[in-house]
């Protein structure tokens, strides 16, 4: 198994994301015998760099979150694999050459609550919450109800799609 992952959110500058980011991507490495591609941000390569091995391949990725930048870089960037995972709703508008692309949306909270942001915001979010629900083969939330408002949101077919896994936290 070959997955690639979007580590660019990687820790607690990111807050929640990153601590998601961070907590998943170490039990993978450490606990998985599969082969990782791992895009890093400058922040995340000074934790990321002490695990490269010969199963675990960093590749930098300096865009911008949200840029268009970000959209071809992340594109042109995934390699072939058995699997993409972006750990936010960012994932290229244009598929991947993953053989499949799983993100996490951990809520729908620009959707279901507008009044927050501003009619720009709301049009620039939009694609990304289009994209990553089309575009995914496997969307995970983190509780039933986001799993709820996604389907509230974006309708049963794609909620048919989506796993709640639960946060963990370290021991």
């Amino acid at each position: 198994m070959h997955i690639t992952i979007d580590c660019r959110m990687w820790g607690e500058k990111f807050g929640g994301i990153g601590r998601y980011t961070k907590e998943i991507v170490l039990y993978l490495i450490i606990h998985k015998k599969w082969r990782f591609t791992l895009l890093y941000s400058p922040q995340a390569f000074k934790d990321l760099q002490s695990y490269q091995n010969k199963n675990i391949q960093l590749i930098p990725c300096n865009a911008k979150i949200f840029s268009l930048k970000e959209q071809w870089e992340i594109w042109k960037k995934v390699p072939r694999c058995d699997l993409f995972w972006s750990p936010y709703m960012n994932i290229p508008f244009i598929r991947t050459k993953a053989k499949k692309q799983v993100v996490t949306l951990h809520d729908v909270f620009h959707v279901a609550n507008p009044q927050y942001y501003s009619k720009l915001k709301q049009i620039a979010i939009a694609p990304y919450y289009f994209f990553s629900t089309r575009n995914s083969n496997l969307i995970l939330t983190v509780s039933q109800f986001s799993k709820s408002e996604i389907q509230k949101y974006f309708g049963k077919r794609i909620a048919d799609k989506v796993s709640v896994v639960y946060n963990g936290c370290e021991i």
